[in-house]
């Protein structure tokens, strides 16, 4: 048995052929709805990056010492953004995304799923596996690739039914930035990884 919000049929069927499931064998149980009361969604246009950021950190200081996690289009944006966080904030930061060496996207999901790491700042990699009951704020620093990762993105927010929120940001330049990684002429998704964890959970079961 496998358990998900959010996978798509396509999604169920590539999951099935890497772990070798009989067709016969998936059935495929879904919602339909994906309606989260808990979490209050807002969307604000990007002025100056200065701007942007300090509106962030503020976001951040309002739920204190619980969970953040931030969401860039690439790896050079969340290594961007991450820096700038860092020189106004003095709290334990963390990053993730699918070009860093595997012992160390391994040691900040380690030090994530510990409670060491505040706010964690990835692109869409981050995330399989994963389920913090206490975080209080999802941030897009560019908008989701598409509404499945929306959904899924967003839903890691407030996964103990409090309150929780979900932030946006975008900018005409946005629409260029998704537009080329969802072409294929920039990916943040590292499929090998997608198929590594896959593997790894067939090991176990």
């Amino acid at each position: 048995m496998m358990l998900t919000a959010t996978c798509s049929t396509n999604e169920a069927r590539k999951i099935q052929l890497i772990m070798n499931i009989e067709v016969g064998d998936l059935n495929i149980i879904r919602s339909s709805s994906f309606v989260r009361s808990e979490i209050t969604f807002e969307v604000q246009t990007k002025s100056s990056k200065e701007k942007t950021i300090n509106e962030i950190c503020e976001q951040i200081q309002k739920i204190e010492n619980e969970y953040c996690i931030i969401y860039c289009a690439s790896p050079a944006s969340c290594e961007e953004i991450l820096e700038l966080i860092r020189t106004k904030l003095d709290i334990s930061l963390d990053i993730y995304h699918g070009k860093l060496e595997s012992i160390t996207r391994h040691q900040s999901i380690t030090r994530w799923k510990a409670g060491l790491t505040q706010v964690m700042v990835a692109t869409n990699a981050f995330g399989l596996g994963i389920n913090m009951s206490n975080v209080r704020l999802v941030i897009h620093y560019t908008f989701p690739l598409s509404l499945g990762n929306l959904i899924q993105e967003a839903g890691r927010a407030g996964r103990d039914r409090r309150e929780a929120k979900h932030t946006i940001y975008y900018s005409r330049q946005d629409i260029k930035t998704v537009y080329g990684i969802v072409a294929g002429e920039e990916s943040s998704t590292n499929d090998l990884e997608y198929q590594e964890y896959l593997e790894e959970r067939q090991k176990k079961f």
